[in-house]
């Protein structure tokens, strides 16, 4: 029996990664590294275009009527940057703008795309490192 216990820990030892610490710093690594991926992709899905009823007047009509108008949306899956009506040119909504002021930048929207893009990172490498451990 012990023959079976000594060499299940050779086998443990061959696939860690060392010393706890060194697993902490691994794991710490890879999770900035998937935060930081989830964060350019988020910033990059800004080219995807899309519209959606947002409302940006002062004058609205009471509560029974609705003033939502369309309004050119950038991001994916959920928009973060919305055309704002009077100061951007109408139609035309950018990240750039939107950093300016010129376009809403919904920040919520935009740290879930970064969590999104960032979970998906996560199981990209879990999977990749999963089959690396099979081969």
């Amino acid at each position: 029996m012990r023959t079976s216990s000594r060499s299940s820990r050779t086998d443990a030892s061959r696939v860690g990664a060392g010393t706890p610490r060194d697993v902490m710093r691994t794991s710490v690594r890879a999770i900035a590294a998937c935060a930081l991926l989830g964060a350019v992709l988020a910033l990059v899905s800004s080219v995807v275009r899309g519209t959606r009823l947002e409302v940006q007047d002062w004058d609205c009509p009471p509560a029974p009527a609705s003033c939502a108008r369309p309004v050119e949306v950038r991001g994916f899956p959920l928009p973060y940057v919305s055309d704002y009506h009077g100061i951007s040119p109408v139609g035309r909504a950018s990240l750039v703008g939107a950093l300016l002021g010129e376009d809403h930048l919904h920040a919520g929207a935009l740290a879930a795309d970064a969590a999104v893009y960032a979970l998906l990172a996560a199981a990209a490498r879990a999977a990749t490192a999963r089959i690396r451990r099979r081969s």
